[in-house]
């Protein structure tokens, strides 16, 4: 990069607005927006997956709790910005301790498909006893909608019927993580 990286930098602010534009970035956005030299996306894409395993490790050494800034921290660097709207999973042991986080759907501008019994059986599969859901709204307000509180207690019974507690259902947006737990919604 060296004597280029302002040259980089400006392509990569004019492209995507902001340093949590380019974060959020597809793969494949950043490689076009840096045709010239795709290492640089590379490099990017790299970080970028730094970032996301050291606000991990925040959360794998203790109890996982929306109270936690750590743990809003994590949710904020996953979700907030992209144009579509994103669900992540995280999987909880019997102690709320972290078991695993996955992207499990992906959505449009204003919409998100989410297949249950995916979500579920990969509960089941991992021995979780406690489940937390997160989704962004790419609109920026992190206010649930009647669709999200809706699909929130559905997904509660659906739980429970299998002894899997859902912890919380927490919505990102500009910056701002709303708890449907702490908001006493669940």
């Amino acid at each position: 990069m060296g004597s280029r990286s302002d040259d980089f930098a400006e392509t990569l602010i004019g492209r995507f607005g902001s340093i949590s534009g380019i974060i959020n970035a597809s793969p494949d956005a950043l490689r076009e927006a840096l045709k010239q030299d795709p290492s640089v996306a590379d490099a990017v894409i790299a970080c970028r997956e730094l970032i996301r395993i050291s606000t991990l490790e925040e959360l794998v050494s203790e109890r996982v709790s929306p109270l936690n800034p750590a743990f809003r921290d994590y949710l904020i660097a996953e979700l907030d910005n992209p144009a579509e709207e994103r669900l992540q999973a995280i999987y909880l042991d019997r102690d709320d301790r972290f078991i695993r986080d996955e992207r499990v759907s992906q959505g449009s501008r204003d919409s998100l498909s989410v297949r249950l019994r995916y979500l579920l059986h990969r509960a089941l599969d991992l021995g979780a006893f406690g489940l937390i859901v997160a989704h962004n709204h790419p609109s920026g307000s992190a206010t649930p909608s009647t669709m999200d509180r809706d699909a929130t207690e559905r997904l509660r019974q659906l739980t429970a019927s299998l002894d899997i507690k859902l912890v919380d259902h927490c919505i990102v947006a500009r910056g701002c993580v709303f708890s449907m737990a702490q908001n006493k919604l669940i």
